[in-house]
């Protein structure tokens, strides 16, 4: 699922240079009811009962980017996210 490239949300009240760069950027983000609603809507529709590895945006179903499709890459985002889940989680092995 993709839910939007930026959110509208109350990070910029904590620093002045998030306010200029919200207020900016503003007419070209998404509130958080439209953020999420892409993936209240996969998490609920009976009609995607049994699908799986479809992408979303927007409530849509879409062709994913040719990136995404590189099982190299994939695997390497794999492996990054990995280390990062460790590196915070603690490495249990």
């Amino acid at each position: 699922m993709h839910p939007g490239n930026m959110v509208s949300s109350a990070l910029s009240r904590n620093w002045w240079f998030y306010r200029l760069l919200f207020g900016l950027v503003r007419p070209f983000t998404k509130s958080l009811q439209q953020a999420a609603s892409t993936t209240v809507y996969c998490a609920t529709a009976y009609e995607l009962t049994g699908l799986t590895a479809l992408y979303f945006n927007n409530c849509y179903v879409c062709d994913p980017s040719g990136a995404s499709k590189n099982e190299q890459l994939q695997q390497s985002l794999w492996e990054l996210s990995d280390k990062m889940v460790q590196r915070v989680m603690g490495d249990p092995k």
